[in-house]
């Protein structure tokens, strides 16, 4: 009978430790986990004296929430009331109504955020505070995120939402939590800037150092806080063009020589005086002594190092020894492929390559497919374009497009042909003409002196005094239907511009040289000779041209008598 009580109070301790342990596990993870704030709702902005480095706040209707007397003043998030104030090397937050928060905390001091692409120059949630000689967070509800225990805590270059700590003189991570990322052990710690076009910066994983008394010694931990290389390596970065969130290629050196991990397996021995990648092909290029070879990305051997001179172009490996030279495919195997001949693959078009031929007189490109040219035609450049198209040029003109037959599809006139960033839309562009084409290539507008713009759903072609919009799929708009929320129109009038309803009604009349379509915030600019002012949403002047003394090269944007300003710093500012 005491043995069965005793199983089973062993038992039961062993249930209690397994749900603790289980239970202290998904806190720490949800801890280590963040989120970094979409800012969409912005009601508060920074505004400057005309005439003096003096700041202040104000809100979207231009209304002043902080006079202009502060020496510097920054908004952690502007969709809150808070706001950090510098006067005479001494820091204090605010609040909408000018009072004084966070009273229990010194020396309140927003965090800025260091190579991060964000209008948002700040850590958006939480602020840094001083006590006693250290520094903690505070959130912006006015709570404690960590104790004043650090010596230093700044933000860590490219990311959002991690702070690098000071502790005992160590450094670590925490997130804005309070949650450790990395343990306070190291005398330097840097993203390795890894780069998704979705997470940006999110999933980075983190090179660590220690000084000896040899220099820094560099390790690795991943982005979910596992050490996978402890600090012995000379030196060491992560090969950004491979891997993924969870895969990272780390190239080390070691005594001098180079070798490659996958995480924390090594794929490369440390033997190579140097290791570069190709990215188009996976290809590692390795130098071992005075010759070069050539690996796959998993670490087996293409081509032993017994080259002079070893390079990638194209889809083939190009080998020289003096006057020798051959050429190796990507499997590693001689080809009859001549030392002269280039031959780029075009992945989104199967079968497809373009050849370049070098001689000593010139350089020529043919179009191929499955190894045999479509056609005579030869130019002195091409690169695909998209679809069935390329860019080309001749010798002696400019950019044209041709088709996959090698035949034109336009004139050779062009100094700019490209696929408009997220769109599947082409520009071309001379020195006096703009044209937007379908991913076809056929033409949809054109303008001449004109400047492409393009914001979050739309394009804009402007010449200065007409603007042509276009969807991203390709459809020509008119300016009621892109600013569909406005109840106000830019309108032209007998060579002049006022503004007009859905009806087409003119509710300002059109006695203006130029003026802007109204922004979300309500207020549109007008031009009057030489001069800007304002109109409200409603339709009434709020600041007339002849007084406000505005001149600008860029359309102005306005909130209230405020308009917008960017120092090239990045941070915006309105000034009155």
């Amino acid at each position: 009978m005491k043995k069965k009580v005793f199983i089973i109070c062993i038992l039961i301790i062993l249930a209690v430790s397994a749900v603790t342990y289980f239970t202290f596990q998904r806190q720490y993870e949800q801890n280590r986990d963040y989120e970094v704030e979409k800012i969409t709702d912005y009601k508060y902005f920074i505004s400057r004296a005309a005439n003096e480095q003096k700041f202040g706040v104000i809100d979207v209707q231009g209304n002043v929430i902080l006079p202009e007397e502060y020496d510097m003043v920054a908004i952690p998030n502007p969709s809150k009331p808070v706001f950090i104030c510098k006067q005479d090397d001494r820091n204090i937050a605010k609040n909408e109504l000018g009072e004084q928060i966070y009273t229990q905390y010194e020396n309140v001091e927003a965090l800025q955020l260091k190579n991060v692409a964000t209008d948002v120059p700040y850590e958006k949630s939480v602020i840094k505070y001083e006590k006693n000689g250290k520094y903690g967070l505070l959130n912006l509800a006015g709570e404690t995120v960590t104790d004043a225990i650090y010596e230093e805590i700044d933000t860590l270059q490219y990311k959002e939402g991690e702070l690098l700590v000071k502790k005992d003189g160590k450094y670590g991570l925490i997130n804005y939590h309070g949650a450790t990322l990395v343990n306070t052990e190291y005398d330097q710690i840097s993203a390795d800037t890894f780069f998704d076009e979705n997470t940006q910066y999110r999933y980075d994983g983190y090179i660590v150092a220690n000084k000896t008394d040899n220099g820094y010694r560099y390790g690795y931990i991943s982005c979910a806080g596992e050490m996978y290389l402890d600090t012995k390596y000379n030196d060491m970065q992560r090969i950004l063009d491979v891997g993924d969130k969870d895969e990272a290629y780390l190239l080390v050196a070691e005594n001098g020589k180079y070798g490659l991990y996958k995480n924390d397996k090594q794929v490369i021995e440390n033997q190579y005086q140097s290791i570069s990648l190709d990215n188009d092909n996976s290809i590692f290029i390795v130098q071992q002594g005075k010759k070069y070879g050539a690996l796959t990305i998993e670490g087996k051997k293409l081509i032993d190092c017994k080259f002079e001179q070893l390079d990638v172009k194209g889809k083939y490996l190009y080998a020289q020894n003096g006057e020798t030279a051959e050429v190796y495919d990507k499997e590693g195997k001689l080809t009859n492929i001549s030392p002269n001949t280039t031959v780029i693959d075009i992945p989104e078009k199967e079968g497809y390559t373009i050849h370049v031929e070098t001689t000593e007189e010139n350089t020529t490109y043919q179009i191929y497919k499955n190894d045999q040219p479509v056609s005579e035609e030869t130019y002195q450049y091409i690169a695909y374009l998209q679809k069935d198209l390329c860019i080309a040029s001749k010798t002696g003109e400019n950019l044209g497009i041709i088709d996959m037959q090698g035949l034109p599809k336009s004139e050779f006139k062009y100094t700019t042909i490209q696929v408009i960033p997220n769109t599947n839309l082409i520009q071309k562009a001379t020195d006096e003409e703009t044209e937007i084409l379908d991913e076809e290539g056929k033409s949809i507008i054109q303008m001449k002196n004109a400047t492409l713009m393009q914001e979050d759903e739309y394009l804009c072609l402007s010449d200065g005094n007409n603007n042509q919009y276009v969807t991203f799929d390709g459809k020509v708009v008119t300016n009621k239907e892109v600013f569909a929320n406005n109840t106000l129109f830019a309108t032209q009038e007998n060579g002049k511009w006022g503004f007009s309803d859905s009806s087409g009604k003119m509710v300002v009349e059109a006695i203006y040289d130029k003026v802007t379509e109204f922004n979300k915030y309500g207020f549109a600019g007008v031009l009057k000779d030489g001069k800007w002012g304002m109109i409200k949403q409603d339709g009434t002047v709020g600041l007339e041209p002849n007084e406000s003394n505005l001149t600008f090269e860029a359309e102005p944007d306005f909130i209230g008598v405020y308009h917008r300003v960017q120092y090239s710093s990045a941070q915006i500012y309105y000034v009155k």
